[in-house]
């Protein structure tokens, strides 16, 4: 702690103002004791772009030990209340740094996060898919309900939708339709995944306020836009309000993948109000390829971006890396308060978007380079496998693939009937001959002697009878409905083609139980199973596929026999169908033979690299142009700026030196790709479609002193004197608690910040 003495140009001057234009902020509006130096607070709020783990508490004790002093509780009051001063700034200079730049509108964030995905040129080649975007729901930042103080500050940042936007979108996707008997069928991808399944199994959760985030991304990792979930799981309306604002701002054919893609292009198309957005824009989904494995061999056929046209090699599970970054900050928001959290969370997404644009040109060159090297590669592979087939052949299996899952039909209950109802045979004989309803001689040997078990005998004599005269009435009603006559023995053909059917049956289930055993156990297993649990998976595993083994070799004729090394390949899933339905005559189908299955995977592949470049080629032309624009629009701003407003350009004056770092850092990398033998791009600028460039011609000018102009807050304060402000003596004091007048203060910033934003 240092003792300083500043002088004021002026009496009226504010003292806070006297500080902040010295390079201090105090943690309290008027008769402030002490202040914190503007550099500290800026490497706070680094720290929380960059090292979201370490929280407040941590910070001020590292600075108490650089200092020599001892921690107390009320420093990181203090810290945390000056670092709120400091943002609150930081976003008013924001605001009014868009404004003078002609960039205040609420999407123009959005519109603009990712150079290479919306930066559209003139005359580029057309593209089946203008962008490719990822959304996922995320659980990790949540916040305990009542765990924090009363805060009544609230912001509101271009990131996230605001929950009465996105509540518009609820409870008004129609159910979907059942079948004869008033069941809704859910498909397997509904049931496999639970946030595919209908809302209303949803509970409210009332433990935690916020129960996490849903984001959307684009292709190379730039957040496009945040949602606070609340008090509920990954509900339909969350990515419904998604696709409203992505269709409002892109346009038309975007590309969405998403864990259950397949199910939501359905809730998409029923939406009262999605509906026919997605449909006039041209909207559709997938499936992440990492998670798109776990969906059924119909559903990857349909939605898996290998087989999608247009996809590229693009993964679309950029979210999983994201979510990855954030889990660091759940630990710091967890008893945060709403407005705290939502900063934490924009403080760490706006460093993650930094560091996005800094890699951008590395991340094309990565791609460049993958691309390329199956292009080069896969095809004399593919030929190795096969050289009398060319392009129209591979493609030619491959719909006939589609086309035969498409025909597959669930067997209709007729089919079904000889397997229940001689099961129900067998049930007949089965009661018949057991020693409880036969009323033998030796029933009455065990009363006689065990007069104990008499009663447990009659009971179970009782519900034996039951049983039997149940079964019976039951056969009976079959066989008048299906006009049996006489009844089926086991020396009949039926009787025989019945058991057949139910070693059949036997085979199905435990095939079904084993797939869904691996779907629970791979991708998943690190995340969320500790050793111990995971042991206890595999014996479930090793144990349903003994189960599966014995059952194929039951049925006629006998059915492949599944190694467990086999389930460790996540790919394997896909082969689960092609057991499920070998029955069909599917063993036989050209498509269906391991070399043409590996050639169709390898034609694919190579379909979409080609694609991947194709894309890459219009990216890299679309960031030099930006670069070249946005170096020029700059420039000329600064120069207007520095005879308008000196304040404003000497923040944007900074600003564009790091623009510059990271620009030349991307040009630097695309002069790589340009060396790349077999790029196929151009390293020459565009033209911009569209808008041009904002001009500056009668657009409004901030105030030249931006901390000396809050209109709207008190800023007006006696001048300094010796006082001792509450908390700063006292280790008891509650370090969440503040000041009602520095709260007001700090509400009062918040709702100026809101009021540029819509101004």
């Amino acid at each position: 702690r240092y003792n300083r003495t500043f002088t004021s140009l002026s009496t009226e001057t504010p003292t806070v103002v006297t500080l902040a234009r010295h390079g201090y902020f105090s943690p309290t509006p008027s008769t402030p004791s002490c202040a914190i130096h503007v550099t500290v607070l800026k490497f706070c709020a680094a720290l929380r772009r960059h090292a979201s783990t370490v929280s407040i508490q941590g910070i001020a004790a590292a600075l108490c030990e650089i200092h020599n002093v001892p921690y107390s509780r009320h420093l990181r009051t203090q810290l945390s209340t000056a670092l709120d001063v400091y943002l609150a700034v930081v976003r008013l200079v924001d605001l009014r740094l868009a404004k003078a730049l002609g960039r205040s509108d609420r999407d123009w964030q959005m519109a603009n996060a990712c150079s290479a995905c919306s930066y559209r040129l003139v005359n580029e080649p057309k593209l089946k898919f203008s962008m490719l975007l990822t959304c996922d729901g995320n659980d990790s930042l949540k916040r305990v309900a009542n765990a924090s103080i009363v805060d009544r500050r609230t912001l509101d940042h271009g990131y996230f939708l605001s929950s009465d936007y996105v509540d518009q979108f609820a409870n008004e996707v129609p159910r979907k339709s059942t079948n004869d008997t008033g069941v809704n069928v859910l498909s397997s991808c509904e049931q496999r995944w639970k946030n595919a399944r209908a809302d209303d199994y949803d509970k409210k959760i009332v433990v935690f306020d916020e129960t996490g985030v849903f984001a959307v991304s684009c292709r190379h990792g730039f957040v496009l836009l945040l949602e606070d979930m609340r008090q509920s799981g990954e509900l339909a309306k969350y990515p419904l309000a998604a696709v409203n604002k992505l269709c409002e701002v892109f346009g038309d054919d975007l590309l969405i993948g998403y864990d259950i893609g397949c199910t939501f292009g359905g809730t998409a198309e029923r939406s009262l109000k999605i509906g026919p957005v997605v449909r006039k824009h041209n909207t559709q989904f997938i499936v992440g390829s990492f998670h798109g494995y776990a969906h059924n061999r119909k559903c990857q056929l349909k939605n898996h971006p290998l087989n999608v046209v247009g996809a590229g090699l693009e993964s679309f599970e950029e979210n999983e890396t994201l979510f990855s970054s954030t889990n660091t900050v759940a630990r710091t928001t967890r008893h945060a308060t709403p407005f705290h959290r939502r900063q934490l969370i924009v403080l760490h997404v706006s460093g993650w978007d930094f560091d996005r644009r800094c890699s951008l040109g590395k991340t094309l060159k990565t791609r460049y380079n993958n691309a390329l090297k199956i292009s080069g590669t896969l095809p004399q592979e593919l030929l190795k496998l096969d050289p009398t087939k060319n392009d129209e052949d591979w493609h030619s299996l491959f719909e006939q693939e589609c086309k035969y899952f498409d025909s597959l039909s669930k067997p209709s209950e007729e089919s079904d009937f000889g397997m229940r109802y001689v099961k129900c045979l067998q049930h007949i004989d089965m009661y018949r001959d057991h020693p409880t309803v036969k009323d033998t001689p030796t029933e009455h040997q065990y009363q006689r002697k065990i007069e104990t078990q008499t009663r447990k005998l009659e009971a179970k004599r009782r519900s034996a009878a039951e049983q039997l005269s149940a079964i019976q009435a039951e056969v009976a009603q079959m066989e008048q409905e299906h006009a049996i006559n006489p009844r089926w023995t086991p020396e009949c053909d039926e009787w025989k083609v019945a058991v057949q059917r139910e070693a059949s049956e036997g085979y199905y289930q435990a095939l079904r139980r084993l797939e869904l055993l691996v779907v629970q156990r791979l991708g998943y297993k690190a995340r969320k199973q500790i050793t111990k649990a995971l042991y206890r998976r595999e014996k479930a595993i090793h144990t349903a596929l003994n189960e599966y083994n014995n059952a194929a070799c039951r049925i006629d004729p006998p059915r492949p026999q599944i190694d467990f090394k086999e389930l460790s390949e996540y790919a394997y899933l896909a082969d689960f169908d092609l057991l499920k339905f070998s029955e069909h005559g599917v063993r036989d189908a050209a498509w269906s033979q391991p070399t043409n299955r590996r050639g169709i995977q390898l034609w694919q592949k190579i379909q979409r690299a080609q694609e991947e470049i194709v894309r890459l080629n219009v990216e890299i032309s679309r960031v030099r142009t930006h670069i070249r624009d946005e170096e020029d629009y700059i420039s000329t701003q600064y120069t207007i700026l520095r005879s308008t407003n000196p304040t404003l350009a000497s923040i944007l004056l900074t600003r564009m030196n790091m623009m510059k770092q990271v620009n030349q850092r991307i040009n630097n990398d695309l002069a790589s790709i340009a060396k790349l033998k077999g790029f196929s791009g151009s390293l020459d600028f565009g033209i911009r479609a569209g808008s041009e460039a904002p001009q500056m011609e009668g657009m409004e000018t901030p105030d030249v002193d931006v901390l000396g102009s809050f209109e709207g807050i008190s800023l007006n304060s006696p001048q300094p004197q010796e006082i001792n402000t509450p908390g700063y003596h006292s280790e008891d004091e509650d370090e969440g608690e503040l000041l009602d007048e520095a709260q007001g203060e700090l509400i009062a910033m918040e709702k100026l910040c809101q009021t540029c934003q819509t101004q």
